[in-house]
């Protein structure tokens, strides 16, 4: 099986079509490290694509990421980095040089902050001696924002497969977020398979935010998962803040929600009498799915806004195989600690362990732990199979796994070779995506109204990467059936218009979790059959053979101007 032609991904599809959307369906040697002596680099290797990313092969390579981004503002689709993909190709010794973060998020509106929009894959590798602010209150003129950490703010991006093995971030002024990987993320976000290292340290007596691995969680879409944090955060001079192993606080602001899944905080949160401190978050406001995460970390802050795993549990969320285990607080003299799994007006539902210690399930935590769930996958999940002979009989069927979509069987963890076609059984790799991704949307010519004589129908599918050997649709009309409209070619993005306006929309204004679009068109389509149904099928056929379907879709073209 042939994968789908890259050559053509960089193409915008120029039909003019209505922009409406009736339905929506992954220890370093000494010689591996670069030792960062504060240069910046002029320019990048690599294209930028997902088959011929930017590579990151120094410290000056990646201050040159921070400074194009910092120097670009504009909203999440009009940056410099959207869609960009980029490398980290060794591990990086940031050699306690004062670090100004990749991107200058603040908080406020998109089109005046600076945020990375792209997917940054750090490929296992490690940043050392992370430094972050200073010691100095507002003394640090090469630092005047407010967000801290590697990355300062995150929107429709992904940062995957890095870890920051040590460093101090210092927060020096005051209402800033800090994050042990990125201060402040926003729609349709994933920080996956990541940890660090990092301890994060108040030095200003003001309000801030301050998370192990992400700050502040601004709006929905946002998926945390298999990461664990390691250092210390420590708020106790003064000032309120939120604080939490994971994540800082989550708003409820446009739908805010966070996903979290097999996240552990082995780190102190250590906060006074002001702070809202939780062991996984601090300030929950929004709709929160936690699974398979645990934290043992001490928790201390305001005794009505403080726990053991939640601080401030404002909404109702929901809740897997949570625990706190709490042998820790008996051998401490912190002021202000946390007596319960959470405060605030929601209910938490977890576990609490008070003889055990929390073991993260690795003896190597990069190298085991994460490729043993989900390394090197872009989304999504990967589950072994150690045998496969029920789905690969005389009909290869696709195991199904909630929420999610079959993309292929493998025959590494990381999900860089397919398993061949030909393969009947043994051991293999699952790859699963976001069911989101193999979901229909439609378009129709731009002006099309019910007196309209004939219009032109193009549906439009979305794909989470170039691993596969085909994509399309089965669409029904009536009792004809047109089968299985296939195709190997993808698009970057699609144009739409309207009678003011045309619209440029990459494919994750449909889907958050994917990278192209898949199109099929029906031409002159008749006044008769306006309100008339199309029964839609997406479908992909992954490399190895398996022909897997999407949710069916109804399609009726007067939806698209109806009212």
């Amino acid at each position: 099986m042939k994968k789908l032609i890259s050559c053509l991904m960089v193409l915008t599809l120029l039909i003019s079509m209505a922009s409406v959307f009736a339905i929506t369906g992954t220890a370093a040697q000494s010689s591996d490290i670069d030792i960062w002596d504060g240069s910046v680099s002029t320019s990048l290797s690599g294209s930028g694509t997902a088959n011929d990313p930017y590579l990151i092969q120094s410290g000056a390579d990646l201050a040159y990421l921070s400074q194009e981004v910092n120097n670009n503002t504009g909203d999440w689709n009009t940056v410099s980095t959207y869609n960009k993909y980029y490398k980290l190709t060794k591990s990086i010794d940031l050699n306690n040089i004062e670090w100004t973060p990749i991107g200058k998020d603040y908080g406020g509106a998109l089109a005046s902050v600076s945020v990375f929009s792209g997917f940054f894959d750090g490929d296992g590798h490690r940043i050392y001696n992370l430094i972050c602010g200073s010691t100095d209150e507002d003394t640090n003129t090469a630092y005047t924002y407010t967000s801290y950490g590697l990355f300062g703010g995150l929107c429709y991006g992904k940062i995957l497969n890095v870890g920051i093995e040590s460093g101090t971030i210092y927060i020096n002024n005051d209402g800033p977020s800090a994050g042990g990987i990125v201060a402040r993320v926003r729609v349709n976000t994933t920080v996956s398979n990541c940890y660090s290292k990092v301890n994060i340290v108040r030095v200003y007596e003001g309000a801030c935010n301050a998370g192990g691995i992400v700050g502040v969680n601004h709006s929905h879409g946002v998926t945390i998962e298999n990461c664990v944090y390691y250092g210390s955060i420590n708020c106790s001079n003064g000032g309120t803040s939120s604080i939490g192993g994971i994540c800082a606080y989550t708003y409820a602001n446009n739908s805010g929600s966070i996903t979290m899944s097999n996240c552990y905080n082995l780190g102190d949160v250590i906060g006074n009498a002001g702070a809202t401190a939780g062991g996984l978050i601090g300030n929950n406001a929004g709709t929160t799915k936690i699974s398979n995460s645990h934290s043992s970390g001490v928790v201390s802050g305001i005794e009505t806004a403080s726990g053991y795993l939640i601080g401030n549990a404002i909404t109702t969320g929901t809740y897997a195989n949570i625990v706190a285990y709490t042998s820790g607080y008996a051998n401490t003299a912190l002021e202000y600690l946390a007596t319960k799994v959470s405060c605030g007006s929601a209910t938490v539902t977890a576990t609490i362990n008070t003889t055990d210690t929390l073991v993260v399930p690795t003896e190597s935590i990069f190298e085991d732990f994460l490729v043993a769930t989900t390394y090197g996958a872009t989304l999504g999940a990967v589950e072994k199979y150690d045998d496969i002979t029920e789905y690969r009989g005389e009909t290869y069927t696709a195991p199904v796994k909630d929420g999610f979509v079959f993309a292929g069987w493998f025959i590494d963890a990381r999900c860089t070779t397919a398993l061949g076609a030909d393969v009947k059984d043994g051991a293999a790799y699952a790859k699963f995506v976001d069911a989101d991704a193999l979901t229909v949307n439609f378009q129709v010519t731009a002006g099309t109204t019910a007196e309209s004589e004939t219009t032109n129908l193009r549906l439009l599918t979305t794909v989470e990467s170039t691993d596969l050997a085909c994509v399309g649709f089965i669409i029904t009309y009536g009792e004809k059936t047109l089968d299985a409209k296939l195709s190997t070619t993808v698009y970057k993005s699609v144009k739409g218009s309207t009678a003011a306006d045309t619209f440029t929309y990459g494919p994750q204004y449909f889907s958050g979790v994917s990278e192209y679009f898949a199109t099929y068109s029906i031409t002159d389509v008749p006044t008769v059959a306006f309100d008339q149904t199309f029964t839609v099928v997406p479908t992909w056929t992954t490399l190895d053979g398996t022909v897997v379907e999407g949710a069916a879709a109804n399609v009726v073209i007067s939806d698209s101007f109806a009212g």
